[in-house]
C-alpha cells in the first residue's frame, strides 16, 4: 500500500477543524501520514490538533509562527515521507473512501498528478456539485494535448452546455512526491492566500508533468463562507493578480506558448478583473470615495495585460457574461462597471 502524506495548513479554523480531522482519520485507506501545520492560530486549533495527534500516531503537528499558507504548505512538503501528498483545506471535509478511491484509480498507472474530475461546493444553505473537466478527458495525450491541461488549469471551459470549472487549486488532486521534489515545485509565499499561488504553482506542474490522470469521483467538500481567501475584501487583489499575469505569461514559454494558453491567460484576467470589482474596488468595506475609487479602475484598465485581456476576442474560455462585462470594461465610464457587477451576481 502506497503511503500518502496529507498536508492540513491550520489557521482561524476552530469551528470547522474537528470534522475535517474526522474525515481524514477515519479513513477505509488507512496508510495515510496526516501533516497538521499550525500556523500561528490564535484560537484552539492547536490544542484541538494535538488532542488528536495523542490518539493517532499518523498523525504529525507543526506549531510555527504564521506565515501564511504558502509557507505552509512547504513545510509541510519538506517533512512529507509518503509517496503521494495530498492538500486539505481545514475548513473542508472528505467522504470516507475519498482516498480509497483515489488509489484505486491510480491503478495501473504511473501519473505524476492525479485530477478528480468532480467536487460538492458546500453553501450554507446549499450543495453544489461542481465538475472539472468531461469525459473525454481520460483520453488526453501528455506529448499531444499539454497545451489544452495547462489552459484548463487557470481556466473554465464549456461544452455541450455543461460549464467545467478550472482546477487550480492544490486540493482535490494527489501529487507524487517524487515528481514535486525532482521538478523542484514550489510555491509563491509572496501571494497571500485567495489571490493564486495555488495557481501559479499547479500551471508549473502540469507544464513539467509527463502523465496526468483524471479522476470522475468526487468526495472532496470544499466549503465557500465569507471569510474564503477569494471572497473577502482585498485592496491589494489588482497588483497581486498583475504580478500573477506577468509570471503566466512568462512560464508559458518554457512549458508551453499556443494561441490557447494565451486565451486561458487572458480568460483568467478577465475573471480576476470581475472579482476585483467585486472583492476590491465595490466591496462594502472599500471607503475610499467614488472619484478616487473611479481613478483607481481606470488605471488599473491601462495596465496592457489587463486591457489586453479585456480586448481578447474570439476566446473559446470567455462565457458571454464575462464578454458584456468586457464591453462595460471597454467604456470609458465607471458607472457601467457597477450595474454590470449587479448584473453578473445574479
Amino acid at each position: 500500500m502506497e503511503k500518502i502524506s496529507v498536508i492540513i495548513p491550520v489557521y482561524k479554523v476552530e469551528p470547522y477543524l474537528r470534522k475535517c480531522m474526522d474525515s481524514v482519520v477515519n479513513q477505509t485507506y488507512t496508510n495515510l501520514e496526516i501533516i497538521a501545520i499550525d500556523d500561528g492560530s490564535p484560537d484552539n486549533c492547536g490544542t484541538i490538533l494535538d488532542e488528536y495527534a495523542v490518539n493517532d500516531d499518523r498523525i504529525k503537528i507543526i506549531h510555527k509562527e504564521n506565515g501564511g499558507l504558502t509557507r505552509a504548505w512547504m513545510d509541510g512538503i519538506k517533512v512529507a515521507t509518503g509517496d503521494w501528498i495530498a492538500f486539505v483545506d481545514s475548513d473542508d471535509w472528505l467522504e470516507i473512501d475519498y482516498f480509497e478511491k483515489s488509489i484505486e484509480s491510480i491503478f495501473g498507472d504511473d501519473p505524476d498528478i492525479l485530477q478528480m474530475g468532480k467536487f460538492i461546493e458546500e453553501f450554507s444553505e446549499k450543495s453544489i456539485t461542481r465538475f472539472n473537466f468531461p469525459t473525454d478527458f481520460f483520453h488526453i495525450n501528455i506529448e499531444t494535448d499539454k497545451d489544452y491541461l495547462m489552459a484548463r488549469v487557470i481556466a473554465s471551459e464549456r461544452k455541450d452546455g455543461q460549464k467545467y470549472n478550472a482546477f487550480p487549486y492544490v486540493w482535490a488532486k494527489l501529487y507524487k512526491a517524487s515528481f514535486i521534489r525532482s521538478e523542484r515545485l514550489s510555491f509563491d509565499p509572496s501571494i497571500r492566500a485567495g489571490l493564486g499561488c495555488d495557481g501559479l504553482f499547479n500551471f508549473e506542474a502540469f507544464g513539467k508533468a509527463k502523465s496526468v490522470k483524471g479522476c470522475l469521483y468526487g468526495g472532496y467538500h470544499y466549503r465557500r463562507t465569507t471569510e474564503s481567501g477569494t471572497l473577502r475584501y482585498g485592496p491589494d487583489r489588482p497588483v497581486a493578480v498583475y504580478y500573477i499575469l506577468e509570471r503566466l505569461y512568462s512560464m508559458r514559454l518554457m512549458y508551453g506558448n499556443s494561441p490557447l494558453i494565451i486565451k486561458a491567460i487572458e480568460a483568467y484576467a478577465c475573471a480576476q478583473i470581475l472579482l476585483m470589482m467585486a472583492t476590491c474596488y465595490f466591496h462594502p468595506e472599500n471607503r475610499k470615495p467614488y472619484p478616487e475609487i473611479a481613478s483607481e479602475i481606470r488605471m488599473m484598465k491601462h495596465r496592457k495585460l489587463y486591457h489586453d485581456a479585456f480586448f481578447s476576442k474570439n476566446n473559446p474560455f470567455l462565457t458571454w457574461k464575462q464578454k458584456l462585462f468586457n464591453l462595460a470594461l471597454r467604456s470609458p465610464f465607471v458607472w457601467p462597471l457597477k450595474i454590470a457587477i449587479l448584473f453578473y451576481s445574479h
